[in-house]
């Protein structure tokens, strides 16, 4: 992996060995996939009966088990190998997994948590040769499945054959969740011959999850941690802290912190004369990695798999030979962190956000609350005896948890009658609730409400977090810091994922930010720094678009009300997460100290300010004096453009017919000053009301190509357009001759490609609200009479733009915008590097094809 120094912007490339070890793992499963298949032929498919669905995670998870043997191998010095034995390595294998979930004295050695997911050898019986559900004994050897020696040590050997080279990944816990992340989302869909195909499923979609290198997480901790460590100068101060990652996934950005915490804790201990005495350094250093993974991480998940894989990952980290890993239990928790009510909304028994109380039902809330805290309180005090260190943690945690079991219902069953009760019903429905979560606590359940609360735990798990950890918000008022890389999942736009009706209600209750371009990464922002302490720091990797599109404002307001943005955040560029083709940032910030700020009324957030290490001294200085003009008037830019949908460009044809005649132009039409032939042809007729009048595209003046990396504007002649273009008009002071010669200019092309990321990023896309922030020479300078005498030239001759004419069109640009010769040949240097081989004259070359479905940037 290389990137360039945090806070310089710069991109995250995926790195050729972190690519072998992807390509190892699933060169792995592959192997192993095959051979149970063979298996299941043999068997006549006896041995994955009723359990194909679940053959690609079942074999993930084997896989899992076998690294973090090997890992646990490779950090136990002398031990006897654990699968490397002649014969027999499945039922080890098989058999080891039952020990280690049991917590088996004969395994108490290996220093791996018992219980958890990834051992639990009834979360997918086929493995073991059991139909499915059954949670019987493992069967006799003959009736395990014979998957040969030979596999299982090839399999081991693509297991191991990339950690000598995953450089990124380090050499042995960090490749753990690597291989998890790594595989999530693939599907093996079996042949006719059979083998199968791997191929990408639509769960890592639907997800938004995707493998964080470890270069880009601990980017990411150092610069969110940097405030909060320069203040703890004390080992207890340090071990104060709570951090938390609400999408941890297998832990990648919890190990990353743990490192950096245990790193300061070992310089904390050495100023302050302090330092334990252990045998080695390499058990003290290990004793830092337990102390603070036991008391300052925590991190919640929606996949108890991830859950288990971040736990055991920790383990390994912070255990020392011949100790067992630090307990996390309490603080390593699978849920969703947005399905969650705060203690008011509990209370209310309604999502939404807690209104005063009529007077009938005053005492029952006060009585509710004040249950809800008392029982929050001793839960609280059992968990921070944990968190020390106390004996019998296990159990400890499980009172802790029974306490909070009634306050928990009470939330489960407001978001059950929220998303299960139509819309109609759901006011009646809430108001109703307070008796019948009465009668199912005295053990008179409610059907209705019963069913609801099933429906609700199997799609959500939700997680209340200040009941989930109740001493954080106790002891600290919020978490110090989150740090994370948080699911990117868009419900708008041409990425847009399926988002049930009463999921987008609840959505829209909980949280202010799921507004204008919809996403789940939006409402993590909004979640994370809601549960914040004061002065605490947040640290997420998230969409570069975030930063300035417009569709995020109410993100960023939701933001912003909350926390203060840091200067120069970091800009990973387009090619930090494998196959993900959407640049990536960090965004890091500070929660204020006072209340919530109130948005600037009528007023768009500010854009979060990007580090930018690609201009020099010239290139910022000219864009500095730019600054200084006021902006093009917004009114000369607007969508006219119909939006065609799947189904509608069926309805389309490349020529007119009897039909279909009126004509329809898409972006590819446009080149500079040069409006060519429509491309399309239809029958607005069959579009209904959703085509534009006839005098609506008449009042278009200019056809600016969106689908570009600046502006290429030409006149429009009144005909119907797709939204791959955007539409120019005119007014008093600025016409379209003159709009349609400025916006084909270099100079304001260079102004659009260095302040607009998109232009250098990703799918480049001119927007309106990129025109709108263009430079506005004075309308009474010379140069814009000239420009717009020449713009009217060419726009009535629709031929494209000579050389000469460009030369002319620069210096005149130039001029309007009082820029010198110097800044004048930085322009044409930049055109020349950015457009070799390109000629914008009327023999331009032929236009580019538009996307079959031109769904628009929100």
């Amino acid at each position: 992996m290389t990137r360039r120094r945090a806070g310089q912007g710069g991109s995250v490339a995926i790195s050729r060995p972190a690519r072998r070890l992807r390509d190892q793992a699933m060169a792995a499963l592959r192997e192993l996939g095959e051979a149970f298949l063979r298996v299941d032929a043999e068997a006549g498919g006896r041995t994955l009966a009723g359990q194909g669905e679940a053959l690609t995670r079942g074999l993930t998870t084997a896989l899992l088990r076998m690294l973090v043997l090997l890992v646990v191998e490779r950090r136990t010095p002398g031990s006897a190998p654990l699968l490397g034995a002649p014969e027999g390595a499945w039922p080890r294998l098989l058999a080891l997994s039952r020990a280690l979930h049991a917590g088996a004295p004969e395994v108490a050695g290996l220093s791996l948590p018992r219980g958890g997911r990834l051992f639990d050898p009834h979360a997918h019986p086929f493995l073991e040769g059991r139909p499915a559900k059954s949670r019987g004994p493992m069967p006799p050897l003959a009736d395990l499945p014979p998957i040969s020696d030979a596999v299982v040590s090839q399999v081991l050997t693509h297991l191991a054959a990339g950690e000598a080279q995953a450089e990124d990944t380090g050499p042995d816990v960090d490749r753990i969740g690597a291989l998890h992340e790594g595989l999530l989302g693939l599907e093996m869909q079996p042949d006719a011959a059979g083998g199968f195909a791997l191929t990408s499923g639509v769960a890592r979609r639907r997800a938004g999850a995707h493998y964080t290198s470890r270069s880009m997480a601990r980017a990411i901790v150092a610069r969110t941690l940097a405030p909060l460590l320069a203040e703890a100068s004390t080992p207890e101060a340090l071990l104060d802290l709570r951090i938390c990652d609400p999408a941890m996934g297998a832990g990648a950005f919890l190990i990353e912190t743990c490192h950096a915490l245990a790193g300061a804790l070992l310089g904390a201990w050495e100023r302050t004369g302090t330092t334990p005495s252990l045998a080695s350094e390499s058990d003290l250093l290990a004793h830092a990695h337990a102390l603070v993974a036991q008391r300052c991480l925590h991190g919640v998940d929606k996949d108890p798999l991830a859950v288990d894989i971040a736990r055991i990952s920790l383990g390994l980290l912070a255990s020392a030979q011949g100790r067992p890993p630090p307990f996390v239990d309490h603080a390593l928790r699978s849920g969703d962190a947005i399905v969650g009510l705060g203690p008011a909304q509990i209370v209310g028994l309604n999502p939404r956000p807690p209104r005063t109380p009529a007077s009938k039902d005053a005492e029952r809330v006060a009585e509710v609350a004040a249950a809800i805290d008392a029982a929050a309180a001793e839960a609280a005090a059992i968990r921070r005896a944990i968190r020390l260190g106390a004996p019998a943690a296990s159990e400890a945690l499980a009172r802790a948890d029974d306490l909070l079991v009634p306050a928990r219902l009470l939330g489960d069953a407001a978001l059950a009658t929220f998303l299960g009760v139509d819309r109609r019903s759901r006011a009646r429905t809430l108001a109703a609730l307070p008796a019948a979560v009465a009668r199912l606590l005295a053990g008179e359940p409610d059907p209705d409400l019963s069913a609801r609360l099933a429906a609700l735990r199997a799609q959500h798990l939700p997680l209340h977090w200040e009941l989930e950890f109740p001493e954080v918000f106790r002891d600290r008022g919020g978490f110090d810091a989150f740090v994370g890389n948080p699911p990117w999942v868009a419900y708008a736009g041409r990425a847009a994922q399926p988002i049930a009706t009463p999921l987008r209600d609840l959505y829209a209750a909980l949280s202010p930010a799921f507004a204008g371009y919809r996403t789940l990464q939006g409402i993590f922002v909004h979640r994370a720094a809601s549960l914040l302490r004061p002065g605490g720091r947040l640290g997420l990797v998230l969409p570069t678009s975030m930063s300035d599109l417009a569709g995020y404002d109410p993100v960023r307001r939701a933001h912003d009300a909350l926390c203060a943005a840091d200067e120069a955040l970091p800009d990973f560029g387009d090619r930090a997460f494998d196959g993900v083709f959407q640049p990536s940032m960090g965004l890091l910030s500070t929660r204020r100290l006072g209340p919530p700020r109130p948005p600037r009324e009528g007023l768009p957030s500010p854009a979060w300010q990007l580090a930018r290490s690609d201009i020099d001294a010239v290139t910022a200085g000219v864009l500095e004096r730019l600054e200084a003009f006021p902006r093009l008037p917004a009114h000369l830019f607007g969508e006219r453009g119909y939006q065609t949908t799947a189904a509608d460009t069926q309805k389309l044809a490349t020529r007119p017919d009897e039909a279909r005649a009126v004509a329809l132009r898409a972006g590819g039409d446009v080149a500079p000053c040069l409006r060519r032939a429509p491309r399309f042809y239809c029958d607005p007729s069959t579009f209904e009301a959703r085509f534009r009048a006839a005098q609506d595209w008449h009042t278009v003046r200019l056809l600016i190509r969106q689908t570009a990396r600046f502006p290429i504007a030409a006149l429009s002649d009144g005909l119907a357009f797709r939204n791959s273009i955007l539409a120019g008009f005119a007014d008093a002071q600025y016409s379209e001759s003159f709009l349609l010669a400025y916006l084909n200019s270099t100079p304001v092309r260079w102004i659009h490609y260095q302040r607009q990321r998109d232009a250098r990023q990703g799918m480049p896309q001119v927007k309106i609200s990129h025109l709108r922030a263009l430079p506005a020479p004075p309308p009474d300078h010379p140069a814009v009479e000239a420009l717009s005498t020449l713009g009217h030239l060419l726009g009535a001759r629709n031929e494209g733009i000579t050389e000469a004419e460009q030369a002319t069109l620069d210096s005149l640009a130039a001029q309007a915008l009082s820029l010198d010769d110097a800044a004048l040949a930085l322009f044409r240097a930049w055109r020349a590097a950015i457009q070799p081989g390109v000629r914008l004259t009327h023999d331009a070359p032929a236009p580019e094809p538009d996307p079959p479905l031109p769904d628009p940037a929100p």
